[in-house]
């Protein structure tokens, strides 16, 4: 044996890529369940129809007419490379070749039709957010520390003054 299963590095960046993966993902599907937005081909209008709340028979028949928002692939791929990046911070390689992969990733979606432009900004947030929280979450500093990061969401008013919701990751 070569000692590479005895590599803790490995071991550790393994297991938070299968929980960021897996928490990730889940979370983006809970989304595109709940806003039930047109895929490119699908399209029914110029931007994509949102249908929010979609009766989930009629999704499960036709999942390109409600699952394109938010993107599932490049919220898992940020998250991945984010683990990655984090448990090995002296490989800068990484970080020079994951981004442009990801930033094909999401060129490669919208050309194909899978993806509007608009269903990137909260993949990414969410995917940079499980990765960091994951890795931070089984560092050996953060478990001694008594704070957590949790996600809150509070009302707020956008620049037009029309209500919404704000996403953010507080530390208590």
């Amino acid at each position: 044996m070569d000692g590479s299963a005895h590599d803790s590095r490995a071991i550790r960046t393994a297991s938070e890529t299968a929980e960021v993966i897996l928490a990730c993902g889940a979370v983006v599907q809970i989304l595109k369940h709940i806003t039930g937005r047109e895929s490119p081909f699908e399209a029914t209008t110029w931007t994509g129809k949102w249908n929010l709340f979609p009766n989930q028979i009629e999704y499960h028949k036709h999942v390109p007419r409600y699952d394109a928002f938010p993107s599932g692939h490049v919220a898992t791929a940020l998250a991945t490379l984010t683990v990655i990046q984090e448990n090995y911070p002296r490989q800068q390689w990484i970080t020079y070749v994951g981004y442009p992969i990801i930033g094909c990733v999401a060129t490669g979606l919208m050309a194909r039709g899978i993806h509007w432009v608009s269903d990137f900004p909260l993949a990414i947030a969410l995917g940079y957010s499980f990765g960091e929280i994951v890795v931070r979450g089984h560092t050996e500093e953060n478990n001694k520390l008594t704070s957590k990061i949790m996600p809150t969401i509070r009302p707020t008013l956008t620049t037009f003054q029309t209500p919404a919701l704000q996403l953010s990751w507080d530390l208590y």
